[in-house]
């Protein structure tokens, strides 16, 4: 029995232990579910906190930037400023939610590099975009190839496959508008023709966007010249020199006095694209006005005769009729190659120096002729007796002196006329349709005599004649110069003026004018040598662009080829050193619309991407339609985010083929110089052109000289990068920062004074300024309009909560879109793009 009590309470306790026990458990299990239940309440409470901290930046942001005019910056790291016209408001903050602490602050996103920008443009680039003319023009370089995990990471707008991406100067999927940060509203799409004429004028805005203007650069363009104000559009070449070689006989065949002469002209097409000429090559309708009077006297006889040779007779003569259009002397200036070298006719190429003579000695020695009188004198080579008497004073023998005197009653006046059809025989000269684009008027050449025997005026017939034979040279050329001085000259638009006026001191000191008797004496009828001057082609009438050396070759101007991507592009209507330009970095761009439909491509600019629906890139409001890829504030003040944006440029370019060398591939970053001409053959080349700056150290002089004038690309070592990059930023706040317009930092000159001091050009410090090795602060700027900006549209909003339990972080990515905000001082509406939580 006690046995059976005491087996019933040892059940009892275990039992009345387990109980105690379960108890225990279910008070620890209450407890820890409390206390979950408590954390997830304190976790929801940060995570409500932290968003609510973030949507308060938010309204925050939408508030401080306003409508469209405005800056963004940062007063300290990490502390941004939304600057309109009154206010600066400090885009952070802090408050309490209960016991919750909570911070907000922004960061805007275009202040850093945005890696995905290149994969996104490489995936819209159009057909001509992926060409080295399309690179030589884009803000930077395309990627080479999207791989397989970029193309999710950009799908899915996720930075994973982008490692770079989570560090501080990089960014991710940055968008941007073309509004004008300084007077507000959208930017001026200058694709448009109308909005183009009114700002570039009528007759250039009207002229740039039709047909010849349009074609690709390698094509050529023809002649013009247009002056507006500040900005003209001119392909006219540099008139080097001119020669009017004049020879004067009688001829035996009829006895009448002839005049035979030859044009010889030397051209500098100084720009980076082809100068075409008219049809058969006729370039210029050469007339010479103001010719002189012309007395021959046999002075055995004292017979004379006097012809004005802009007055010659009208009359048909058998042989030869002269019609009206022959009173005066003129010739054509024509390129008489047939070779075009790609070019739409034939013309001047690239940078080439073209020397003419016309007629081609080689294919018409006697050059052209003019009948001066209808009088005629006639030969007697007869032996006489000492009884014999002249029958006549027109009588002339083998030993008689003969006195050709030159008399200028007038100042001399050259007109060069585009081609307009061949010139009527019987319409004046001076009549022709087209109007001269190049006149050199009131040239003082001094009177002359020519003193010669029968035997020596008199020839079988005028055939005979060659150019060597001349007796006197109307001769005009620019005024020598040393070569430096000479490039400043010309960069600056000194001989690129359609009229010289001789008469007056600024415009006769550019020229030299030679005595026309010396100027005979001078057989050589162009610059033949390198050592005659910078100016020189070695065979006259041709080209020989594959022979190497063949002519000169610099190409100092570039052209505001088609299709135009940046409002840079407009400096190369303005006179070298000008900044009108500048003032349309903030109000303009180029939508740059395509010629020919391509699937998924909307603009040949790939860093143009589509923000709605049913955009025509050609029109005057494109660029509401439009979002910017990958914008880049200036305001940016870190080195790294500015190194990186430098890098962008990296990628493998080649010109195009031509000229006595196969291009070479440039790698790494490059950057253009003139963009309009850069991926044209280098023809006529003294060695390989696009060279990086290594190996260009080690030319030699010569060649070294040759690529400084043709070579508009620039490829250094990453170091330069690093050290441009960082100047950048050192130098930003004794340079007008913070900018509150792309105006304002082109007109700060900080991008010069950091090309300097980073030594950019300092390999090629030995030649002049102007040759288009030079890097430029103006051809960063033309490169970069299309992607600068003064204030972002992207934007990273953080909310952190911090309290009892932990933290919460909430990332709101943000971007500006075209719609406007209901209330309507607060600008463009704000849309969340992504959302991302961190708790800790």
């Amino acid at each position: 029995m006690n046995k059976r009590n005491g087996l019933v309470l040892l059940a009892s306790l275990m039992v009345l232990a387990g109980l105690v026990a379960l108890a225990f458990s279910l008070a620890s299990l209450l407890m820890i579910e409390h206390r979950q239940h408590e954390a997830i309440r304190r976790g929801r409470a940060l995570r409500m906190a932290s968003e609510n901290a973030a949507r308060l930046g938010l309204s925050e942001l939408q508030a401080g930037l306003g409508p469209d005019v405005g800056l963004s910056y940062e007063s300290s790291p990490g502390q941004l400023v939304a600057a309109g016209k009154s206010a600066q408001v400090k885009l952070t903050g802090e408050f309490a939610d209960g016991s919750l602490l909570c911070r907000w602050s922004t960061t805007d996103l275009s202040m850093a590099h945005d890696v995905a920008a290149r994969s996104v443009a490489s995936g819209q680039a159009s057909a001509w975009a992926r060409t080295g003319a399309g690179r030589a023009k884009l803000p930077y370089a395309l990627a080479e190839s999207v791989s397989p995990s970029q193309s999710v990471a950009l799908g899915a707008g996720g930075a994973d496959f982008f490692g770079m991406a989570s560090n501080p100067a990089y960014s991710w999927q940055v968008r941007g508008l073309l509004t004008d940060p300084v007077n507000g509203g959208w930017k001026k799409n200058l694709s448009d023709d109308a909005v183009m004429a009114s700002e570039l004028g009528e007759a250039i805005g009207q002229t740039l966007p039709s047909s010849p203007f349009v074609s690709s650069a390698v094509k050529g363009y023809p002649l013009i010249r247009i002056e507006d104000g500040l900005r003209s559009l001119s392909t006219l070449p540099v008139l080097a020199d001119f020669r009017l070689s004049l020879g004067f006989f009688n001829s035996r065949s009829d006895g009448r006095h002839r005049l035979r002469f030859h044009g010889t002209v030397v051209f500098w097409n100084r720009l980076t694209v082809p100068v075409l000429a008219g049809p058969q090559g006729k370039m210029f309708l050469v007339e010479i006005t103001g010719s002189p009077e012309v007395t021959v006297t046999n002075l055995e006889t004292q017979n004379s005769f006097v012809a004005d040779l802009d007055d010659c007779p009208q009359e048909d003569f058998g042989i030869v009729r002269q019609g009206l259009r022959e009173r005066g002397l003129w010739f054509w200036a024509e390129i008489t190659d047939a070779s075009t070298y790609g070019m739409a006719r034939r013309g001047l190429l690239p940078g080439e120096v073209y020397a003419l003579v016309n007629p081609a000695p080689a294919s018409q020695p006697q050059g052209l002729a003019r009948i001066l009188t209808k009088t005629t004198w006639k030969m007697d080579r007869a032996t006489h007796g000492p009884g014999w008497k002249r029958p006549e004073p027109t009588v002339f023998l083998p030993t008689d002196r003969i006195e050709i005197t030159v008399r200028f009653r007038d100042k001399v006046g050259i007109c060069l006329r585009p081609y307009a059809g061949e010139p009527s025989r019987d319409v004046a000269i001076a009549d022709y349709p087209a109007k001269p684009l190049i006149a050199l008027e009131n040239i003082p050449f001094p009177d002359f005599i020519i003193r010669t025997n029968g035997e020596d005026y008199s020839r079988e017939d005028s055939s005979g004649y060659t150019i060597e034979e001349r007796r006197a040279c109307l001769r005009v050329r620019l005024k020598p110069r040393e070569m430096t001085e000479l490039w400043s000259a010309a960069a600056a638009g000194r001989f690129s003026s359609p009229r010289w006026n001789f008469s007056e001191p600024v415009d006769a000191i550019e020229w030299v004018v030679d005595h026309p008797v010396g100027a005979a004496l001078d057989v050589v009828d162009h610059d033949a040598s390198p050592l005659a001057g910078p100016l020189w082609d070695l065979h006259p009438n041709r080209h020989d662009a594959a022979e190497v050396g063949a002519f000169a070759s610099v190409r100092l101007r570039d052209f505001p080829s088609a299709p135009r991507l940046s409002v840079g592009s407009l400096r190369h209507l303005e006179p070298s050193g000008s900044e009108g330009w500048r003032e349309s970095l903030d109000s303009g761009f180029f939508a740059a619309p395509l010629t020919a439909p391509e699937p998924g491509v909307v603009s040949h600019n790939p860093f143009l991407m589509v923000a709605g629906g049913g955009v025509v890139a050609g029109s005057a409001d494109a660029a509401r339609g439009l979002y910017v890829v990958g914008p880049f504030n200036i305001n940016s003040r870190d080195p790294k985010a500015w190194e990186a944006f430098l890098r962008a440029a990296e990628g493998p370019w080649k010109a195009d083929a031509g000229g006595p060398f196969t291009p070479q591939e440039l790698l790494g970053p490059v950057f253009f110089t003139r963009p309009g001409g850069a991926s044209l053959a280098k023809w006529g080349a003294l060695s390989s052109v696009d060279i990086a700056d290594k190996p260009a150290a080690f030319l030699p002089e010569t060649i070294f000289a040759g690529l400084t004038g043709q070579q508009g690309v620039r490829s250094f070592d990453a170091d330069n990068l690093t050290e441009l990059a960082r100047k950048v930023v050192e130098l930003q706040p004794s340079h007008g920062w913070p900018y509150p317009s792309l105006a304002a930092f082109a007109r700060s000159r900080i991008l010069e004074r950091a090309l300097g001091d980073a030594g950019i050009n300092r390999p090629y410090a030995s030649v002049a300024s102007e040759l288009p090795i030079h890097l430029r602060a103006d051809d960063l700027l033309e490169a970069w309009a299309p992607v600068l900006m003064v204030r972002g549209d992207t934007f990273k909003v953080t909310g952190r909560a911090e309290g009892e339990g932990g933290s919460s972080v909430c990332e709101l990515i943000v971007q500006r879109v075209a719609e406007e905000h209901p209330t309507s001082h607060l600008g463009r509406r704000f849309r969340i793009i992504s959302v991302r939580f961190r708790n800790r």
